[in-house]
């Protein structure tokens, strides 16, 4: 269900580089074990990753998922990081690049910060497991007046009775 939990991981990183010093940009490549929807894997991923702002990171990463019966999947990842005392502390999506993919397009209307907003979006979205979809969208948000802003979107959805619920982010630029 929604806010359910579906994936315990745990893991270590293998081994760290620094790529370029202006950024700075570097590649981490982790080994992580845990289960995903109640089925045993192990994740290897290489990511790289750079500062956005004070302590927040942007990483990208790609990777493999081995589950217990030797499938493997091939994927992407990308998340924001949070630089705590014990480390980087991420939150993300990951995506398989093998299965069908879905392209819809979506107008919302409600208000964000206290003003009135329509979004027009076009999104794409690939089933990661049974009745779960990652998604990436980008469109236009109007707000105000006449104010208008590119946005790109990223989340987790869960399919339900009444459609999918998503979760995500959404990144603005003028």
């Amino acid at each position: 269900m929604l806010g359910e939990q579906i994936a315990e991981l745990r893991g270590k990183i293998v081994s760290q580089r620094v790529l370029d010093i202006e950024g700075p940009t570097m590649e981490t490549s982790v080994s992580i074990e845990g289960t995903f929807n109640g089925t045993q894997v192990k994740q290897h991923l290489t990511y790289v990753a750079k500062p956005v702002s004070a302590g927040v990171l942007h990483g990208k990463a790609k990777g493999i998922t081995i589950g217990e019966e030797t499938e493997m999947v091939v994927s992407t990842h990308e998340g924001i990081g949070r630089a705590t005392p014990s480390g980087v502390r991420w939150r993300g999506t990951g995506l398989d690049i093998e299965g069908p993919t879905m392209e819809t397009s979506v107008s919302i209307e409600g208000t964000f910060n206290g003003t009135q907003v329509k979004q027009h979006l076009t999104y794409v979205a690939k089933p990661v497991s049974a009745g779960v979809l990652h998604g990436k969208a980008k469109g236009i948000t109007i707000g105000g007046e006449t104010e208008m802003v590119v946005s790109t979107h990223e989340g987790i959805g869960r399919a339900t009775p009444s459609g999918v619920r998503w979760r995500g982010t959404g990144f603005f630029s003028a």
